[in-house]
């Protein structure tokens, strides 16, 4: 059950993540006070930022990975969604919805940290703020 809901959030949660430490690291690097900077203050941000991406990139991918194992594992499982206990497993049909969901979310989002993490890489970090 775990695999599921971790292929199903694990990539829109790293994405998340991934923005948040990335507009935190480039903005204050290159707007530290009143007045926007020429260059980033530190030297090895480019180095710092695609470090995040990465590791972002391949949580992505792990997640990815766990919803196409949670899909070949519930795949032929039977529709037992006549009613049972809370405690026992999900029905079939619904673990199957969340496979194929964790599947077409995971693409989503990690096309969405590729494309971002390109974006970084051709775009100079703090160019355009200094008058």
């Amino acid at each position: 059950m775990r695999a599921l809901w971790f292929g199903l959030v694990g990539g829109p949660l790293v994405w998340s993540i991934n923005e948040v430490a990335d507009a935190a690291l480039v903005s204050h690097n290159c707007y530290p006070a009143e007045f926007p900077l020429a260059a980033p203050l530190f030297g090895a941000l480019i180095g710092l930022v695609a470090a995040v991406s990465i590791a972002a990139v391949l949580v992505a991918v792990m997640a990815l990975v766990t919803a196409l194992r949670s899909w070949k594992a519930v795949r032929e499982q039977p529709n037992n969604d006549a009613g049972g206990s809370l405690a026992g497993p999900p029905p079939g049909g619904r673990s199957r919805f969340m496979a194929r969901a964790g599947i077409a979310v995971s693409v989503l989002f990690l096309g969405g940290i590729v494309l971002q993490t390109v974006a970084l890489a051709m775009v100079r970090p703090c160019a355009g703020l200094a008058p």
